[in-house]
């Protein structure tokens, strides 16, 4: 199994993978999960790994990729190690780096079965998204080849189909599983003036939107604070902006470790609201988490996130709602009653469909 990143770096793909792979490895698998590493990347945030080695139940090598300072995750030394390793099956987790068609090149080329999930994203850089389509076209040979095309939603699937043009039997819809632990009673107790916004601190997760609303929503409800729960590239300019809006003192930023998932658990018991205002969600697992312990939700209408209408207490935007709009629709839902939360995909249920895809995709070729 492949991927550009894993734990302990934080994001909704490491998440997945490592959920995944140990659960695959408890049903009998043998799985090693094949990622990168760059020295400024690991030492920036205080760690380093030797290779191989063993990550939380699930065996890890990783490779050196470069450039250091950015997202591209060219890693030839995959190539070799992907030819070299007698295995039954390989499963690329993400399509948008250089990772993914060098992976897929070395599996075609040693006559090894691949699986490509697709986990897309938003991006800060402009250009970058506008050539997400351009990307999309340039690996459909790659994609054709492959044993199948996972999605973690419908409108991932339907995206990718019509920019690969690649018939839609070709896909498979699975969703990453949505599973936190469950707060104990004592921690069920929501504060309505805590106000989450979920993700990776990046321009594109529009946490920009929450944070412009704040101001208004404090007039209405002194003291509400927003914890932005997530790290990246964009805080220096959220807490600019929130000097210039007077209201840096109702702001926190900070991530939960990924592997203390019992502490997010907590976070979101008790919080009054929970939002996620993003240009781009492929299934937006943070808020899927927050839907599955009932928490009342604010989203942006748009990609995946608008699958999530229909569910009771929770209100979608359009991307060009005001900031008005924005703590208008936070403050109704800072007073939802309580419902019942959906069920949703469990991690079990994840790693069972993987699993059956894996024994059907070497099935059909043995036939």
């Amino acid at each position: 199994m492949t991927s550009a990143r894993y734990f302990p770096e934080v994001g909704g793909t490491e998440i997945h993978v490592h959920e995944v792979a140990r659960r695959l490895i408890r049903y009998g698998a043998d799985v090693t999960v094949l990622s990168t590493h760059t020295p400024q990347r690991l030492v920036r945030e205080g760690r380093m790994w030797s290779q191989p080695e063993d990550s939380h139940e699930v065996p890890l090598v990783r490779v050196r990729a470069w450039p250091a300072r950015r997202d591209y995750y060219f890693a030839p030394g995959m190539l070799p190690l992907v030819r070299r390793s007698r295995a039954d099956i390989v499963h690329c987790q993400g399509y948008h780096t250089f990772v993914a068609p060098i992976v897929m090149l070395a599996a075609l080329s040693a006559g090894i079965p691949y699986i490509v999930s697709l986990h897309s994203g938003g991006h800060s850089s402009r250009l970058r998204r506008a050539l997400r389509p351009v990307q999309a076209r340039l690996l459909r040979p790659l994609l054709r080849r492959a044993s199948k095309v996972i999605a973690a939603s419908q409108f991932e699937a339907e995206l990718f189909a019509e920019r690969t043009r690649l018939p839609f039997g070709s896909f498979a819809v699975v969703p990453s599983g949505v599973d936190l632990p469950e707060p104990e009673p004592q921690d069920r107790h929501a504060e309505p003036r805590l106000l989450l916004s979920m993700g990776r601190v990046e321009s594109y997760k529009g946490h920009h939107r929450v944070l412009d609303a704040l101001s208004e929503l404090n007039r209405k409800r002194p003291g509400i604070q927003l914890h932005v729960v997530g790290t990246g590239p964009y805080e220096a300019e959220l807490w600019r902006r929130a000097e210039r809006l007077g209201v840096s003192h109702l702001l926190k930023i900070a991530a939960i470790p990924v592997e203390r998932r019992d502490e997010m658990a907590r976070l979101l018991a008790r919080a009054g609201c929970v939002a996620m205002l993003s240009d781009y969600e492929s299934q937006g697992l943070a808020i899927q988490e927050a839907l599955a312990l009932g928490c009342p939700l604010v989203v942006t209408d748009t990609t995946a996130l608008n699958d999530l209408r229909g569910h009771p207490n929770v209100r979608a935007l359009p991307l060009n709602a005001t900031a008005a709009q924005v703590a208008a629709a936070i403050d109704e839902m800072l007073d939802a009653p309580e419902v019942l939360p959906p069920q949703l995909t469990t991690w079990d249920q994840c790693a069972r469909r993987l699993l059956d895809i894996y024994l059907e995709s070497l099935g059909s070729r043995r036939r």
